[in-house]
């Protein structure tokens, strides 16, 4: 089996669940379109106000458990749970309202994810093969409505940035005892591009090559082993949105 490498223990988390996009074919070529169901997830899981508050009302779950069973008699777990579970979901109301109340950063965070369509990469052919390279397009859309109107978002900042990671990461999953446990190792890792995004109409777009190394796997799917290729994406839009992480998963042909 191989060993876990050092990486950032959210990236592990997020690429081991990943699987390869539906492709749409389209006059302009073969589409991936980022699934904006897991940018979901990934905010979810990421932002530490959510795992703390996530944390916390497990806790007073359980201790609302053990107090219904230690003293069943006098109290109920209705009494002990309600309590506690409105005064948390009441600050966190009160402060999420304070923080986009008081930080102008927040507000237009909130304009922009609500505004950004979703990434979009444009493959001339579809699937790749080992060795091959592709002039791939990367494009992003801004829409208009209610949140882009509210905090005056027209149009991206001109100074927009990306970087694009290739990775390859190998998952496997095992029979540990009675567990089965996953891991997932990254075997490639490489920045191909970083450079400006080009505005346009309520849109940014640019252009980079995308070759996939002769000296690795390509993509495999089984039952207990994947080899997957990944794009991680890191958006920069100063004074809209400092970072932007996207992830589309690809195949690669052997």
């Amino acid at each position: 089996m191989f060993e876990l490498p050092k990486i950032a223990p959210n990236k592990n988390e997020l690429i081991s669940n990943f699987s390869p996009l539906k492709i749409q074919l389209r006059d302009e070529g073969s589409v991936l379109r980022e699934d904006l169901k897991v940018q979901w997830q990934i905010s979810l899981r990421t932002n530490p106000i959510w795992l703390v508050g996530l944390w916390i009302t497990l806790i007073a779950i359980g201790l609302a458990t053990m107090a219904n069973l230690l003293f069943s008699f006098w109290i109920t777990w209705v009494d002990v749970i309600w309590p506690i579970f409105i005064t948390l979901i009441i600050f966190s109301i009160v402060y999420k309202i304070v923080k986009i109340a008081l930080d102008e950063s927040e507000r237009y965070e909130i304009g922009a994810r609500q505004g950004f369509l979703p990434a979009e990469l444009i493959f001339s052919h579809y699937p790749l093969k080992v060795g091959e390279n592709d002039r791939v397009t990367f494009r992003r859309r801004l829409k208009q409505n209610f949140w882009t109107n509210l905090f005056k978002i027209n149009k991206f900042p001109v100074n927009s940035h990306i970087k694009v990671n290739l990775i390859c990461a190998e998952r496997a999953s095992y029979t540990k005892g009675t567990d089965t446990v996953t891991d997932v190792a990254v075997v490639y890792e490489n920045m191909i591009y970083s450079g400006n995004l080009l505005c346009g109409d309520r849109e940014v777009i640019t252009h980079f090559d995308l070759e996939i190394p002769l000296s690795y796997s390509s993509s495999f799917e089984g039952k207990n082993n994947q080899i997957r290729w990944i794009l991680d994406i890191e958006e920069s839009y100063p004074g809209l949105l400092e970072h932007k992480h996207t992830y589309l998963t690809f195949v690669v042909d052997p």
